[in-house]
């Protein structure tokens, strides 16, 4: 077969028009989700990628008026789009090439985009044969995610499980609540990270006892030796907001899963918030910026912290928040800061910002919302970064690196201490005491100041109290106080408060501690229950 015939075969298997672009974009959104699929589900997926397909068709439409090209129109929108993309991750790896307070990276970012391009005007060269290799190189890049993807998400039965509406996640029994005559509001306050009386008397050697002096004046059951039942957020929540044990999760995720997305569907649609809207209370959500607890789909208001001063963005996920890092545009995003600092979205500016704004919000709204009502708040502190002193004073990195990190905790829980107590004595006010309280941490500190073991389950006893140890405080108006005790957890929380207001008959479950092997296991189970008595 002779030179020519080969040329004109290799061109015909090629595709003159070029879709490289549509896949260009579309590839660091798939990448990005294949490398957190563990942590985020499909329903992340839809908005980005419409948005990036319609952004690159006006992209390329701009182009082609001016290059009256399609080929070299393709050829500057995708290198537009890989500059666009790779930004953030160019910057977190130069520092943004710095000299002083100049920031280098943009404007060569900018010089290069504008150099491919006035290169593009001077080539008169047909481009078809570069167009063919863009193709197959930004198919292939989409095909390799995909693939992960699809391999994924098959491998897990994960969707599966999703469509099957596996009830047994958020089981509800026959029990149905009677409402009062005269309905209490319940707030549900966890504060991340906030470790037990115990964990702070005798392993931080820590005096809590003005704190817990003041809650119990004001007629709260503070369990001095309660304890989380299970040592990672999305478990502890699941179950307290569930009412039960979640161990099935093992069998049904399985115990060397990974996936911990599956795991955070337990605090949306959750048996608690369902139970009581079942008598007409509305469930009001102040959520952090973790996203599974950022927003609810159940809630009648959902409140949460706008790292942007755009008000189109506020309603932005943790997922596509975290892909607007990895682009030019956050370059913008920074500079809109409300401190206008050079940091991450979710550095330690927002971080503060996010802490204060809750506190503020949860007292507005007992003073401005009519009940009854159920309002639930995932406030994270005295949770690093360490952002606040004891006084809730701003403190810097360098600041916060000039001390222990055990000094820092003690610091931001002490700042935690001062924000809590202007709460409890708006609701005391509002409500004339007639409301349910519950001041509760989802698990212990990290551990700040004892080690974990690469396998959780088999470091010393005291770490793994570090660890479980929690704040549990009620106030349950006008009910005898023998029905709580000092080793109480989260689980029988909402079991006690049912049966005594509302006319529930749940059993009191036997409180069960459990570890976990490590967070790249999250469901394989140990019990120590015996073993931190």
């Amino acid at each position: 077969m002779s030179r020519k015939k080969q040329k004109l075969n290799l061109k015909k298997l090629g595709l003159p028009f070029p879709i490289h672009p549509f896949l260009f974009a579309l590839y660091p959104i798939l990448f990005f989700y294949s490398n957190n699929i563990r942590e985020v589900f499909l329903d992340v997926l839809p908005l980005p990628l419409f948005v990036v397909v319609i952004f690159t068709l006006c992209i390329f439409l701009v182009f082609n008026l001016f290059f009256k090209d399609k080929i070299k129109s393709g050829i500057a929108t995708s290198l537009f789009l890989v500059l666009f993309f790779s930004y953030g991750h160019m910057r977190n790896t130069t520092g943004g090439f710095n000299i002083g307070r100049f920031e280098l990276l943009t404007p060569i970012w900018i010089g290069s985009f504008l150099l491919g391009t006035y290169l593009l005007t001077k080539i008169r060269k047909n481009l078809s044969s570069l167009c063919n290799y863009l193709n197959i190189i930004s198919a292939l890049l989409v095909g390799f995610s995909l693939v992960n993807i699809i391999y994924f998400e098959i491998s897990t039965s994960r969707v599966a499980r999703s469509l099957e509406n596996r009830t047994e996640e958020a089981k509800t029994t026959s029990t149905k609540l009677n409402k009062p005559d005269d309905p209490p509001d319940i707030y549900y306050l966890i504060f991340d990270r906030y470790a037990s009386v115990e964990t702070l008397e005798d392993i931080y050697n820590y005096d809590s006892s003005e704190f817990t002096d003041y809650l119990t004046q004001k007629g709260f059951y503070v369990a001095t030796n309660s304890r989380a039942n299970y040592p990672r957020t999305f478990l502890s929540l699941g179950s307290s907001l569930n009412m039960e044990y979640i161990n099935y999760l093992a069998k049904t995720i399985g115990e060397d899963s990974d996936d911990e997305s599956a795991g955070y569907k337990l605090l949306n649609n959750f048996k608690a918030q369902k139970l009581l809207k079942e008598i007409g209370y509305q469930y009001i959500h102040i959520g952090s910026w973790w996203e599974p607890t950022r927003k609810n789909d159940n809630a009648d208001r959902n409140y949460f912290y706008n790292p942007f001063k755009f008000k189109y963005l506020e309603g932005l996920d943790e997922f596509s928040t975290k892909l607007l890092e990895t682009t030019i545009l956050s370059v913008i995003l920074y500079r809109t800061s409300p401190d206008g600092v050079s940091e991450p979205l979710w550095g330690r500016s927002n971080h503060r910002q996010s802490i204060i704004y809750q506190f503020e919000k949860l007292e507005d709204i007992i003073s401005k919302t009519d009940g009854p009502k159920f309002v639930f708040a995932h406030i994270l502190i005295p949770h690093l970064p360490y952002v606040l002193d004891q006084d809730c004073k701003t403190i810097t990195e360098k600041q916060a690196k000039s001390r222990s990190n055990e000094a820092n905790y003690l610091n931001q829980l002490g700042c935690a201490n001062k924000k809590i107590k202007p709460v409890v004595e708006k609701i005391f006010e509002e409500s004339a005491g007639s409301a349910i309280v519950i001041l509760q941490s989802d698990e212990g500190p990290d551990p700040t100041k004892l080690k974990l073991e690469e396998k959780w389950q088999k470091s010393s006893i005291n770490a793994l109290k570090e660890k479980t140890g929690i704040l549990n405080a009620y106030y349950l108006p006008g009910k005898d106080k023998k029905k709580l005790y000092p080793a109480i957890t989260p689980v029988n929380s909402f079991r006690i408060i049912f049966n005594l207001y509302f006319g529930a008959d749940f059993d009191i479950l036997e409180d069960k501690i459990y570890m976990i092997e490590n967070k790249e296991k999250p469901y394989k189970f140990f019990e120590f229950t015996e073993k931190l008595k």
